[in-house]
């Protein structure tokens, strides 16, 4: 019988293989991280914050771990088992707070955007109105004011509204 760690040897090369393959997968005009209009970079700047956020909590996490291993870990000759605390209330209240305070960070802007994107300009007669239907396989566009539709590709002029229904 193989090993836990024959296995993970054998099958990390491979892991690695796959995700340099997989890596290379798509277009290069379909990235998260090249927004194409207004909208998506609004989100991309919503991705920027939650990862910057994710950053500055790892790090403080990981430095209260590596402070907490290194004073606390175990001296020479020390058997006894160290005194037990619980309960310190000011940790707890600052270990609530600080998550529903990054919570917030992130819901504010989150909300502004989701509200500010969502407006409805189909009664602007500027903007080109679209009626999007959706088939099995397909998506259907039809324009009203110019009485065309299309099959699978919608047709946005630049620097103009655009009203979906």
């Amino acid at each position: 019988m193989m090993k836990r760690w024959q296995a993970v040897k054998r099958l990390l090369p491979l892991m690695a293989m796959f995700a340099l393959v997989l890596s290379g997968c798509g277009r290069e005009d379909l990235s998260v991280l090249r927004p194409q209009g207004p909208v998506a970079q609004g989100q991309l700047d919503l991705i920027k914050l939650s990862i910057s956020i994710m950053i500055v909590v790892m790090v403080v996490v990981f430095g209260i771990a590596a402070y907490v291993l290194v004073k606390f870990r175990r001296k020479k000759g020390q058997d006894e088992i160290p005194e037990q605390v619980e309960g310190n209330h000011k940790l707890e209240i600052i270990w609530t707070a600080i998550p529903l305070l990054l919570v917030l960070v992130l819901a504010v802007p989150t909300i502004q955007k989701v509200f500010a994107y969502g407006a409805n300009d189909w009664n602007d007669p500027e903007a080109v109105k679209v009626e999007v239907t959706s088939h099995q396989f397909w998506w259907e566009f039809t324009y009203p004011d110019h009485g065309v539709k299309t099959a699978q590709e919608l047709v946005v002029p630049v620097g103009k509204k655009i009203a979906f229904q």
